[in-house]
C-alpha cells in the first residue's frame, strides 16, 4: 500500500494540527509530521500501520477515527 497516495486520496490535510496531552503537557503537531514519520519508519512498522489503515478503510471508518489513530501515532513521534 502506497501510504502517501492513500493519504492524498483520503484528502487528509498535512497542515491540520493534532492537539493532544501527554503527562500534563499539551502538544500541537501537524499531521504532515506524522505522515513524514510514517514514511521514514522501518518497512515492518509501515506495513503494520498500512494494515490498520486498510481495515479502517474497508469498514468505511469516519475521519474522526483516522484522526484518533494518527494522534496515537503522533504520541510515538514526540
Amino acid at each position: 500500500m502506497d501510504l502517501c497516495k492513500f493519504f492524498e486520496e483520503k484528502g487528509f490535510d498535512r497542515k491540520k494540527n493534532l492537539v493532544f496531552d501527554t503527562d500534563g503537557f499539551v502538544h500541537i503537531l501537524p499531521l504532515g509530521v506524522v505522515f513524514d514519520a510514517i514514511d521514514e519508519a522501518p518497512a515492518e512498522e509501515q506495513e503494520k500501520i498500512a494494515r490498520v489503515l486498510r481495515i479502517m478503510d474497508f469498514h468505511n471508518a469516519p475521519s474522526d477515527a483516522y484522526m484518533e489513530f494518527f494522534t496515537y501515532l503522533a504520541k510515538v513521534v514526540i
